[in-house]
């Protein structure tokens, strides 16, 4: 007996138990991985629908690879993995994603060619079915924020955008300030876990990586003094 999952698990997995500077961190792990030098998270300002986005000039992933990023479990655990890879159980990116918003796109670049996909939880409802939307160009200009695609890297790199922020909005709030102030811890949290990336000891063997928050760099927070 083949025994499909319901397509109500992508909304068991909501509640792992991230929080929005673990969620963040997730994403950014990744990008890490993909060997990325700047990595920009941005988030709405006022007048704007709200999103939060994190974009890197890693790099980058054809249709195939977007695909199974994409898909649950797309990684073995058991698998042989490089040095750089920071994931394990191949969920990262959904779970953390879907923690805070109903809407997961991904776009990323490869070899100058672009591909976008997207889970939403309300789509996914509708036609109960796991069906991952695929995005043409004129769609993913429509989808992504207009300071979002200034940020889109025109060779390889990859946006993770989430949309309908509704578990965030119940933990940090709905008003633009309150989105400030938890983006304010979160730019210091960053700081401090990814120190040696942004801020590398002089002996050790790790390229700089550039993390800003909206523009600002992040804090350079050495938890060894």
């Amino acid at each position: 007996v083949t025994c499909t999952p319901d397509p109500n698990l992508l909304e068991s997995m909501r509640s792992v138990g991230y929080s929005l500077d673990t969620a963040v961190a997730d994403i950014i792990d990744n990008s890490i991985a993909a060997r990325a030098q700047q990595i920009s998270v941005r988030y709405f300002d006022c007048g704007e629908a709200p999103y939060i986005a994190i974009i890197d000039d890693g790099d980058g992933m054809n249709e195939h690879e977007a695909i199974n990023a994409m898909k649950l479990a797309g990684s073995s655990p058991s698998c042989e993995r490089k040095a750089s890879d920071l994931g394990r159980f191949g969920l990262g990116l959904k779970a953390a994603s879907l923690s805070q918003a109903r809407s997961l796109l991904l776009c990323s670049v490869k070899d100058g060619r672009q591909t976008t996909l997207r889970w939403d939880l309300d789509h996914v409802a509708t036609v109960r079915d796991w069906e991952l939307e695929v995005l043409d160009e004129r769609q993913t200009e429509l989808a992504l924020p207009e300071k979002v695609r200034e940020l889109m890297p025109s060779t390889h790199g990859t946006c993770v955008l989430w949309r309908n922020l509704d578990r965030l909005e119940t933990v940090a709030g709905t008003s633009l300030q309150d989105m400030d102030q938890a983006m304010a811890e979160l730019s210091n949290y960053l700081g401090l876990v990814f120190h040696r990336f942004t801020n590398p000891y002089p002996d050790d063997n790790i390229q700089c990586v550039e993390l800003t928050v909206n523009g600002m760099p992040v804090p350079k927070r050495d938890p060894f003094l």
